[in-house]
C-alpha cells in the first residue's frame, strides 16, 4: 500500500531450465519497474542481476534488513529464490528479530 516500506531479498533460482539464466534480470528488472527501494541479492545470479547493489554476506544479512525495518509498523519483505540458497534460515531471523523488537 502506500507508504509501506518494501524490501525484496532476492536470491538466486535454480532449476528453471532453458529460462534460468535470464530469469534474474527479469525478476531484478520487475523490482526496479515497480519502484522496490531496496534490493537485496543473495548468490551469484542475483548478483550479477542486480550488478549495482553490492551483496551483503548470508550471515550478516538478516540483521542488516532488521535493522534498516526496526520501527517500521507496515514494512513488506518479499523473499524469493530456490531453497538451496538457504533463505528459509533468513526468513526465520527476520522473524525473530521481528518478534524481538514488538
Amino acid at each position: 500500500g502506500t507508504g509501506t516500506r518494501r524490501v525484496f531479498v532476492f536470491g538466486d533460482m535454480t532449476g528453471l531450465g532453458a529460462v534460468e539464466g535470464d530469469r534474474p534480470r527479469e525478476v531484478a528488472a520487475l523490482a526496479r519497474e515497480l519502484g522496490v527501494p531496496e534490493i537485496y541479492p543473495v548468490g551469484e545470479r542475483a548478483a550479477a542481476a542486480c550488478q549495482d547493489i553490492p551483496p551483503i554476506p548470508g550471515d550478516r544479512l538478516a540483521k542488516h534488513v532488521a535493522r534498516r525495518l526496526r520501527g517500521e509498523r507496515d514494512a513488506v519483505v518479499l523473499v524469493k529464490g530456490s531453497h538451496d540458497v538457504g533463505l528459509d534460515a533468513l526468513v526465520e531471523d527476520l522473524l525473530q528479530a521481528s518478534s524481538a523488537s514488538t
